[in-house]
């Protein structure tokens, strides 16, 4: 089963609402009546209710800072990372800081936690693991065409987890081999991919017909689940990626993100040149290519023979 979700719309209130709940509401129609991205609103609206969960008694202005260092230390107990706690630290600021004002918040002293940025090189695909993954899509059924088209699109086209959820059919061309999307910033960009990725995207849009809503216009919709035909989510991609990584067997799980990582750094090894995989991922500039293609080994740089390339491999060296 799917674990797609419906996309965020703007919220309405169902009649019943706690004092909470009718808060949170009105705090989510204004975080997007203000510009803040679908996402960010729906990441602040989870936390947001997670912490009413843990005091369901208490009207929004009920909380105490105490309330909230409490909750903020148990989450760390639990040991929920801290990048996760900082970002509920922001939603509580920001939504009591709209609830009670900024000077009458009970968030407005909450400590921020600090991230630890670990040096570590980030996770990327090998060519075992990617034959892997293609090796889980079960063709001969439509999640299976779906899973294929949208892990070849990934790996070719460097698409983010809530680009390639937001893509529109009329947007794709597969003559062409082009598609054009709304990027992270808000830009609408181009992006290509290659002629067997086309194939894949065909065999899919012919099964999607049987499974996506007349109001679906993305390109991809879920298959089955709570929500049949409707977009992806990112955190619905996410799951399937879960899926997906362990069917594969990848001990350090899969994600969406993993791809465009995968196909800088693939991409990197066949030959490409940096410039050619800024343009093709959209990157803003060539720093961000080298910090994706991190894991680039001694191992490929030692296939980059001079030696080999200039003498030949079938030369003996001199006794």
């Amino acid at each position: 089963m799917d674990t797609s979700q419906t996309p965020l719309n703007s919220p309405t209130p169902q009649g019943g609402e706690t004092p909470m709940e009718q808060s949170i509401l009105d705090w989510q129609n204004w975080l997007l009546a203000a510009g803040r991205s679908r996402t960010t609103v729906s990441a602040y609206s989870w936390d947001v209710h997670a912490l009413a969960k843990r005091y369901p008694t208490l009207t929004p202005f009920d909380y105490k800072l105490s309330d909230l260092n409490r909750y903020q230390a148990e989450r760390r107990l639990a040991d929920v990372g801290d990048s996760a706690r900082k970002r509920s630290v922001s939603a509580a600021r920001s939504f009591f800081g709209y609830v009670c004002g900024k000077s009458k918040s009970p968030a407005r002293t909450l400590p921020v936690p600090r991230v630890k940025v670990l040096k570590h090189i980030p996770r990327t695909l090998t060519w075992d693991q990617v034959g892997a993954v293609l090796a889980t899509c079960e063709t001969t059924q439509a999640r299976g065409l779906r899973n294929l088209a949208l892990i070849c699109l990934l790996m070719e086209s460097a698409l983010r987890n809530a680009e390639v959820c937001r893509l529109e059919m009329a947007k794709v061309d597969l003559a062409g081999h082009r598609l054009r999307v709304v990027t992270k910033g808000g830009r609408e960009q181009s992006g290509s991919f290659d002629g067997l990725t086309a194939e894949y995207l065909a065999a899919w849009i012919i099964a999607r017909a049987d499974f996506a809503q007349s109001t679906t216009k993305t390109l991809f919709c879920s298959v089955g689940g709570l929500t049949p035909g409707a977009p992806l989510t990112p955190e619905g991609l996410r799951g399937i990626f879960r899926k997906i990584g362990a069917a594969a067997g990848l001990a350090d799980g899969f994600s969406p993100h993993d791809l465009r990582r995968s196909c800088a750094t693939l991409k990197t090894q066949l030959g490409a040149p940096t410039r050619t995989i800024q343009v093709g991922g959209r990157w803003s500039n060539l720093r961000e290519v080298e910090t994706y293609t991190r894991s680039i080994s001694l191992d490929d740089f030692e296939k980059f023979s001079i030696v080999g390339h200039v003498l030949g491999s079938n030369v003996k060296p001199p006794v």
